[in-house]
């Protein structure tokens, strides 16, 4: 339940952040695609990092802290949007990297996180369930964001990005867990990437996957950045 607000939240937010930019830079596609690049250029450089930290710290508290981070940014963007009748762009992206950078911490912990509240047997069940989950909030968000940005009431879905991360947070209290044994070594964190990364080697199957995940991430979903402006010029 926590992960459905937090994720339409997320997706509100996200869709109105590029109709509040293409509004600011008047359908400039450069200026979108720089928005793509402060939110996403923070997952290819933490990421592996966040791999670690979800091996290294209670999962649960690492999602808290994220949503926590992620509502104060949210509440600086609905401030900013509210206050400002025309704000810098690049507060617009200051923000953005630091939503990205938040958002990138909890890939892997929320991953880590299913695995630890079911049995070995229901594992398959919950993962699908969560890809379900995140599917449908790729659908709800953008309906929810869509009279807003209609209306040019950004602020609002900041806001509500805002409260949904704080529901997220209450709901991670209420989730049973069952007792992670956080790993103790003195392999350093770069170290402990190279490990995960044999670790995939020794595994084809797996390292198939992350390569072909890595691939379409880069090289399959630039259009995406052009969306906005393509929507603008069309309609």
């Amino acid at each position: 339940m926590g992960f459905l607000v937090q994720q339409t939240g997320f997706w509100l937010s996200h869709v109105t952040l590029q109709g509040y930019v293409d509004e600011l830079a008047d359908g400039d596609t450069f200026a979108i695609s720089l928005l793509f690049v402060a939110l996403f250029l923070p997952a290819i450089v933490m990421a592996p990092f966040a791999g670690v930290l979800a091996d290294r710290k209670e999962r649960r508290r690492v999602m808290m802290a994220a949503y926590a981070g992620m509502a104060t940014v949210a509440t600086a963007l609905a401030v900013v949007t509210l206050l400002l009748d025309e704000p810098s762009l690049w507060v617009i992206y200051g923000l953005a990297l630091a939503l990205g950078t938040t958002f990138s911490l909890i890939g892997p912990s929320t991953g880590a996180l299913v695995a630890n509240t079911v049995t070995q047997a229901d594992l398959a069940s919950a993962i699908s369930l969560q890809a379900a989950a995140s599917n449908l909030t790729r659908v709800a968000g953008p309906i929810v964001a869509a009279p807003l940005i209609a209306a040019e009431i950004y602020g609002a879905a900041f806001g509500v990005f805002a409260l949904t991360c704080v529901v997220a947070v209450a709901a991670l209290t209420r989730v049973r867990v069952a007792p992670h044994v956080v790993e103790q070594t003195d392999e350093g964190v770069l170290a402990r990437i190279r490990s995960g990364l044999a670790h995939a080697r020794e595994r084809r199957p797996a390292l198939l996957a992350v390569a072909t995940v890595g691939v379409t991430s880069v090289f399959g979903v630039a259009h995406v950045s052009l969306i906005p402006s393509f929507a603008r010029d069309v309609l």
